[in-house]
């Protein structure tokens, strides 16, 4: 009979010593399959280990001798990457940068004609893929987009291809847009509606896989890599990027996050001034230095904002984007997390991940370490949300409150749970009272990165 636990919850929690080679040996192969430097991590490696051995009933020890004794299969990887694979996103992440695609570069492929090919590689469980598809709609037919979302976890792929999601999916979205892009469910489930699926798939990949994802090999014009190469080595980081330079079209765009930068700059792509997350690959011909394009900035001049979507977040002047970036200042060291934090974020990583339970036994260690942050009782309150428990995110969220009355998204919470018209608009006008007292610039905490003046304009957004 098959050991329906074998690996208890307070039991090899660390590596054990004798562990040590075959978790080297399983690390290299993992670095080789998959280009994650979390697989070379003895830590992270045995804690993927451990869940893997939960979920199928396997020995710990058992399975990672058989891991460690052949070349990973692609069954072997199918099954490891959800538990190596950083499952951390949600709708309309990061702002600054979706502003930017909507207004200069959308608009600028709209004029070129011709069908417009995205990749969203690390795609995940299809979150960017979709709200790329909603912002490009805004200047681009849905018959001119072809979106393609990859990953390595199956499991993401399949969430992905369903579109269904819960309210983890959808931090700092404000309700119109909620109302606008996706159907309502039973049980606080919202799905895609059949719009914005248009023109979207989305299939199994691997980055290191030197083949182009597109079927017919033509290239693309937009690449999405964001929060992806910060966890691959830096050979893995090279072989992904000959990739992109073969895939995108000599005036594509390549997107990463703030902190990939750095890391792509030296392989074949050049900034577009400040905002260096927008890169183009360098092409060089035989004997000549790579040729830098000159575009006019009245070229890309955005149109009027469609009433239905706020104003970008402010990046700078129009020529902004094509200037020189400024030299790197250092960053001043941070401060050690707090234990609570440490509980927090590992809770924060737990429910990307779909272990519901394991994040709030967390939240509620945190809870029992100070019963005077509100930041649990938040946290805990979405995850109950995402399960589907009203009642039990509600009283979360308002304990949330009552610790701090001035937790704007708590309120904001607490209005997508309100049980009629009335106390929606009672927990969006604090929220919206509360923003109006704080400095324009301040980033509001929870709301993923939006500053005051930007979650406010977001909540005076009307559905169309």
């Amino acid at each position: 009979m098959t050991q329906q636990n074998p690996v208890p919850e307070t039991a090899d929690l660390c590596p054990p010593l004798e562990c040590a080679g075959d978790l080297a040996i399983l690390g290299n192969r993992v670095e080789s399959a998959m280009g994650l430097r979390r697989g070379r991590r003895p830590e992270d490696l045995w804690r993927a280990l451990r869940e893997l051995a939960r979920q199928e009933g396997e020995p710990l020890r058992e399975l990672l001798s058989r891991l460690a004794a052949s070349p990973l299969s692609r069954e072997d990887t199918d099954r490891l990457a959800p538990h190596l694979t950083v499952g951390e996103t949600y709708f309309f992440r990061d702002m600054e940068t979706l502003g930017v695609l909507r207004d200069r570069v959308f608009p600028e492929l709209a004029r070129r004609g011709g069908t417009v090919r995205i990749w969203c590689a690390g795609c995940s469980s299809g979150e960017e893929a979709y709200t790329v598809a909603m912002l490009a709609q805004e200047v681009l037919p849905p018959e001119r987009l072809e979106i393609l979302g990859t990953d390595l976890n199956p499991r993401s792929l399949r969430k992905a291809r369903k579109g269904h999601y819960t309210r983890w999916s959808f931090r700092g979205v404000p309700s119109p847009w909620v109302e606008r892009f996706f159907t309502r469910l039973p049980e606080g489930v919202r799905s895609v509606k059949p719009r914005f699926r248009q023109g979207i798939s989305f299939r199994e990949g691997n980055l290191l896989d030197p083949a182009s994802p597109f079927p017919d090999g033509r290239p693309g014009d937009v690449i999405l890599c964001r929060n992806v190469l910060i966890y691959f080595e830096e050979a893995a980081i090279r072989r992904v990027l000959s990739l992109f330079r073969q895939t995108l079209s000599p005036e594509g765009w390549l997107v990463v996050a703030p902190a990939e930068a750095p890391l792509v700059q030296g392989f074949g792509f050049h900034p577009l001034g400040r905002t260096s997350t927008f890169l183009h690959p360098s092409r060089r011909a035989s004997g000549e230095t790579p040729r830098e394009r000159e575009y006019a900035l009245e070229g890309f001049l955005p149109p009027p904002l469609p009433e239905e979507l706020p104003t970008a977040l402010p990046f700078g002047p129009e020529e902004d984007l094509f200037l020189p970036p400024s030299p790197p200042q250092p960053a001043p060291l941070p401060l050690p997390p707090s234990p609570e934090e440490d509980l927090l974020a590992t809770a924060r990583q737990k429910a990307d991940a779909g272990l519901h339970e394991e994040a709030l036994c967390l939240c509620s260690q945190a809870m029992e370490r100070d019963r005077t942050d509100p930041t649990p009782y938040y946290l805990s309150g979405v995850i109950h949300q995402e399960r589907g428990a009203t009642q039990e995110a509600r009283n979360a969220l308002r304990r949330a409150v009552y610790l701090d009355p001035s937790f704007v998204a708590a309120h904001h919470a607490l209005a997508s749970l309100a049980p009629d018209r009335e106390s929606e608009a009672r927990h969006l006008r604090n929220a919206r009272e509360l923003l109006l007292a704080l400095p324009e610039d301040e980033v509001v905490p929870e709301s993923g990165g939006l500053t005051a003046s930007a979650l406010l304009e977001l909540l005076h957004i009307a559905p169309r």
